[in-house]
């Protein structure tokens, strides 16, 4: 991986962990509205981040996590019936309008959930990105 991409990921990686985390409204209606943009997200249970995700339109899909059975999250790590009584244990916090969206999400998700996305998997730079 080039020397100024992989800075630009740290520099993104960085605004994120220091992003507002804000508690996940269980009526949807959040007290800072979500811009109406692209972006990248990540739910924290304490201070680990549990998920990272991107999307083309952050206020759309926050919305959809306080909705349980419309985000991946809840179905991923735990039930939407637990979600629902758990909710108070995560935040939620983002960063907006930049490109490389995809590539942020998967650079987080080595770094942050040590998983390697499928797409990574025969990539040369996993470990660069793991020692980054």
């Amino acid at each position: 991986m080039k020397p100024d991409i992989l800075k630009k990921l740290i520099r993104l990686e960085d605004s994120l962990r220091k992003a507002v985390r804000y508690p996940i409204p269980s009526d949807g209606q959040w007290a800072v509205l979500p811009p109406a943009r692209g972006g990248v997200y990540a739910i924290w249970k304490g201070a680990k981040a549990v998920y990272v995700g991107e999307t083309c339109h952050l206020d759309h899909r926050l919305g959809d996590i306080a909705r349980f059975r419309r985000h991946a999250f809840w179905h991923r790590l735990i039930s939407p019936k637990a979600a629902a009584e758990d909710l108070q244990r995560y935040r939620v916090s983002f960063i907006a309008g930049f490109l490389g969206r995809k590539e942020l999400e998967e650079f987080l998700t080595v770094r942050w959930l040590g998983k390697v996305p499928g797409r990574l998997s025969y990539c040369d730079d996993i470990e660069q990105i793991r020692n980054a």
